[in-house]
Order: structure tokens, then C-alpha cells, then sequence
């Protein structure tokens, strides 16, 4: 019940700071061909949506069905070259980061080809630093919209990233494919 309550909590949150024009669609991401149709998409933009999927072929898959041709998918996540870490995000459940080789293969797999891949991991571990100082400033005025178990459950989630960032156990990248026309 307090998971749901935070979730919820985050997301409030995420809509406010967006333009109220912009909808917002919580669906299984393994299930989004049953929510567009086919060719709908000519651009697909996941914002750190791929570390929390186990089956990433599956999506990419399914994101496939849904994106026109030449359409272009960005994605923008952690990596690991270790397949175990074992880390939970801010909902407990698992984070499964990119493994670039497997990905490589399932884009191609799922109708993708890959277009570049570039290595964020100094910007990720600067931003999870400036993240965790501010987050320390701003605690005061977070403890009156967050509980006090909700604000550490946060900075000790992003204090193991950014120590993984540190140790390089994990990166960060974005990288750009484009729908194959077959």
C-alpha cells in the first residue's frame, strides 16, 4: 500500500511538471501494440524504461508493431557487462540494465537496426552526484510532501547507483535505432 501511495506520489509529480496537453498512458509496455496501432509512432523516446524489463527483445518487439517505417527509437539507460547485479529500484522491483552486445542483437532481432551507441557514464555519475546534493538541500521542503521513509528509500537507492557509477559496475548511454523497412 505505501508502494502504490510513493508511485503515485511520482507520478503526480511528473505531471505537473509536464505540459498538461501531454496524456499520460500507464500500460504494460509488453502489451503497447494493443494500445496504437500499427505504424503509429514515427519516434520513440524510452527514458530509463529498459533497465526495469527483463525480456527486452519482447518490447522491442512489441515497440516494432507500433513504430513506422525508418521511425527512430532513442533509448536512454544504465548498462552493466555484468549479467548479476543485483540492485532494486525506487519500486523494489529489479533493475535488469543493458547488456549493449545482447541489446545489440535483440534490436536487430526485433526489426531495428542500430544506428549509434554513445557512452554517457561520466555524465550519468555527475548528474546522480548533483542528484544526491540536492536532494540534501531540498530535504526540508521534501519532508513536507514526502514521509521521511520515502526520502530515504530514495537517496539510498541513488547513493548505491551513484557508488555503482563510481566502481563503474554501471554506465549510462543513450543510443539511437532506426525501424528497418522489411
Amino acid at each position: 500500500r505505501e508502494l502504490l501511495r510513493f508511485v503515485n506520489n511520482l507520478l503526480d509529480f511528473s505531471k505537473l511538471l509536464t505540459n498538461p496537453q501531454i496524456p499520460f498512458i500507464h500500460c504494460n509496455a509488453h502489451q503497447v501494440s494493443e494500445f496504437f496501432d500499427q505504424g503509429y509512432f514515427s519516434f520513440i523516446y524510452l527514458f530509463n524504461v529498459l533497465y526495469a524489463i527483463e525480456d527486452k527483445l519482447s518490447l522491442l518487439k512489441q515497440l516494432a508493431q507500433v513504430a513506422k517505417s525508418d521511425a527512430i527509437l532513442t533509448i536512454f539507460d544504465y548498462t552493466t557487462e555484468q549479467p548479476l547485479l543485483h540492485l532494486n529500484d525506487l519500486s523494489g522491483k529489479p533493475m535488469h540494465p543493458i547488456m549493449l552486445k545482447k541489446l545489440e542483437s535483440d534490436l536487430k532481432k526485433s526489426g531495428w537496426e542500430l544506428i549509434e551507441i554513445t557512452d554517457l557514464s561520466s555524465h550519468f555519475l555527475l548528474w546522480y552526484q548533483e542528484l544526491l546534493q540536492r536532494l540534501e538541500e531540498e530535504s526540508p521542503a521534501l519532508s513536507l510532501r514526502f514521509s521521511n521513509s520515502d526520502i530515504m528509500k530514495v537517496k539510498t537507492t541513488f547513493c548505491t547507483i551513484e557508488e555503482w557509477l563510481s566502481s563503474s559496475l554501471l554506465g549510462g548511454v543513450v543510443i539511437f535505432a532506426k525501424r528497418s523497412c522489411s
